[in-house]
C-alpha cells in the first residue's frame, strides 16, 4: 500500500512509513474520520437545501391558491351583481261569486335579461291542502332588465275560504349559461267583513304548520 502522506510504497502491515516517518495507521484513522464527517455534512446540506426548496414551493403554491381564490370570488361577485333577478309580487286578488282573479307581477330587478322563464302557480284551500284548486304552468321567452310581466290567473272556486298559494319561477341567464329558481308561498286569508282576500308571505315552515 501507499503512505497517506508521501505516497511512497510501504508494507501492508507497516505501522510507520520508512520514507517520511509518519505513523500510517493514525493518519488512516484520521482520514476515515474526516471522510465520515464530510459525508455527514454533505447529507445534512442536501436535507437543508431540499427543505428550503420545499418551503419555497409551498409558499408559491399558497400564493397561487390565494390568487385563484380571489379570482373565483371576484367572478362570483360579478355574477351575483350582474345576473337577472326575478321578484314575485302578487299585486291584487279579486273574488266575484264563484271566480277568483289573481294578478301577479314577475319583475326583473337584476342587471341582465331573464330568458326561458317557466312560471308555475299552485292554489289550494287551506282547510283541504291535498285537493289542488288550480295549477297553471306558463312559459315566457324573456323579461328584460328593469321590466315586469303581469300574469292574470282566473280560478273557479266553490267556497270563499282561506287559500294557500305557491308561485315559482325558473329562468336562465343565457350569457353565463346559468339557471335560477325563485319560489314563494303566500297565504290569502278571506276577510268576510269586507268580502276580500288579504295577502301574507309565508316560508315553508309556516306552510307546513298550516297544513298539519
Amino acid at each position: 500500500m501507499k503512505c497517506p502522506r508521501c505516497k511512497e510504497e510501504i508494507e501492508d502491515d507497516a505501522q510507520k512509513c520508512k520514507h517520511c516517518g509518519s505513523y500510517v495507521k493514525v493518519r488512516m484513522r484520521i482520514w476515515a474520520t474526516v471522510k465520515s464527517i464530510l459525508e455527514l455534512l454533505t447529507f445534512i446540506a442536501a436535507i437543508v437545501v431540499l427543505y428550503f426548496m420545499w418551503q419555497a414551493n409551498r409558499g408559491m403554491q399558497e400564493q397561487l391558491n390565494l390568487q385563484r381564490k380571489s379570482v373565483e370570488e371576484l367572478s362570483k361577485q360579478f355574477i351575483e351583481e350582474k345576473r337577472p333577478r326575478i321578484e314575485i309580487i302578487p299585486t291584487k286578488i279579486d273574488v266575484e261569486d264563484t271566480s277568483l282573479l289573481l294578478y301577479v307581477d314577475f319583475e326583473n330587478r337584476g342587471f341582465a335579461d331573464a330568458e326561458d322563464l317557466l312560471l308555475y302557480v299552485v292554489l289550494k284551500y287551506e282547510d283541504a291542502p291535498k285537493d289542488t284548486l288550480a295549477v297553471d304552468l306558463a312559459r315566457v321567452s324573456k323579461i328584460t332588465k328593469a321590466r315586469r310581466l303581469t300574469q292574470t290567473y282566473s280560478v273557479s272556486i266553490s267556497k270563499k275560504v282561506n287559500l294557500i298559494c305557491l308561485i315559482e319561477v325558473r329562468y336562465t341567464w343565457t350569457i353565463q349559461n346559468l339557471e335560477y329558481k325563485r319560489k314563494k308561498y303566500f297565504h290569502f286569508p278571506y276577510d268576510k267583513d269586507i268580502g276580500k282576500y288579504r295577502r301574507l308571505v309565508l316560508d315553508e315552515e309556516q306552510v307546513k304548520e298550516l297544513w298539519k
